[in-house]
């Protein structure tokens, strides 16, 4: 068995693709140092948490039995395993408990991101697009302020000192640390350097990996906001939506066309600027070690535009840009069903 176990809970939005996909694509330099990233790819490490968290209605294939074979690949290896998944976040003490008994004997530590409140509301609703919701902008927010409806699951995956707290009381103040997301002027580079130093990995030996997860521009979040209102009315399952729109559209497709649009745009509410200042206390109160700095999470302007700005013909481009992209892939399909 690994001697030490590390658990990257999340939260979500807060780098947790970035970090993955550059540990996933650095396995080599990660096992010269001692390190095992488990699972062929990091695909299998969500399955795996699925399985033992018990979720439903991902979207995803068969887990049974998925989290005891990466247990078993942990269990077969010495050094250090690093486990990455953002599920784990905001699970109860019961759910905890059966994670860190998987390990029996072993040293687990747990480490958790966490990013600015402002720039994860509209980072989160884009997240809610791309899972079939159909809330606006503007929904979204008084839903949060309001912590009611889609403001619960919001805060469910963001209440980050509570998340902490949890972790804490259940492996101990020494073996949790807490990493902030720098600002956005500061560039991807200064949190892989602050989530390397909080694992142990020397930071230049695994190189940059192409961007994963981008999130949306402010036309194509309208765009998928608009299909899957009209795919809820036509009956499209959540099962489906997953390959055919979460991935084969949204992340796949609309995601690369960002960069020929605005981005949402958010500006600091003084609500938000009120319970900003609270979770930075709250932390303060736990007394956790802390990679960053608790100033990171004063909330900050989202630069880009309100979706209520953007036009008709901005948002016709994405759309076409969205059809293109799909059939680029379903003839990419196809040719590789003809080559066999």
């Amino acid at each position: 068995m690994a001697h030490r176990v590390i658990l990257h809970i999340g939260a979500m939005k807060s780098g947790t693709s970035f970090i993955q996909s550059r540990l996933g694509r650095n396995r080599g330099a990660l096992e010269a140092q001692g390190f095992l990233f488990p699972g062929k790819n990091w695909h299998q490490q969500v399955l795996a948490v699925t399985d033992v968290l018990q979720r439903q209605r991902v979207g995803v294939a068969s887990r049974e039995g998925k989290w005891q074979a990466l247990v078993d690949e942990v269990a077969a290896s010495s050094g250090t395993a690093l486990i990455s998944m953002e599920f784990l976040g905001p699970v109860g003490p019961k759910k905890i408990r059966a994670v860190l008994d998987s390990f029996p004997g072993v040293d687990v530590r747990v480490v958790l991101t966490v990013r600015d409140l402002n720039r994860c509301i509209p980072a989160m609703w884009q997240e809610t697009l791309k899972n079939f919701r159909t809330w606006t902008l503007d929904e979204y927010v008084v839903a949060i302020r309001a912590a009611d409806g889609p403001g619960k699951l919001f805060w469910r995956e963001q209440d980050t000192p509570a998340m902490a707290r949890r972790w804490v009381n259940a492996v101990g103040r020494e073996q949790f640390t807490l990493v902030t997301v720098p600002g956005p002027d500061a560039g991807p580079e200064l949190l892989w350097d602050r989530f390397a130093s909080a694992v142990g990995i020397d930071p230049a030996t695994c190189p940059p990996v192409p961007g994963a997860n981008e999130s949306l521009g402010a036309a194509s979040a309208l765009v998928l906001r608009r299909l899957n209102q009209m795919l809820e009315d036509g009956g499209m399952e959540f099962k489906d939506y997953v390959p055919l729109v979460k991935h084969g559209l949204a992340k796949n497709v609309l995601g690369a066309h960002k960069k020929n649009e605005p981005s949402v745009g958010l500006e600091v509410a003084p609500w938000v600027e009120d319970r900003a200042r609270s979770i930075i206390e709250e932390f303060r109160e736990l007394d956790v070690r802390v990679v960053g700095e608790l100033s990171d999470l004063l909330p900050v302007e989202v630069r880009g535009v309100h979706p209520s700005a953007v036009s008709t013909e901005e948002q016709l481009q994405a759309a076409v840009a969205g059809l293109t992209g799909l059939i680029h892939a379903r003839r990419r399909e196809r040719r590789r069903r003809q080559a066999k």
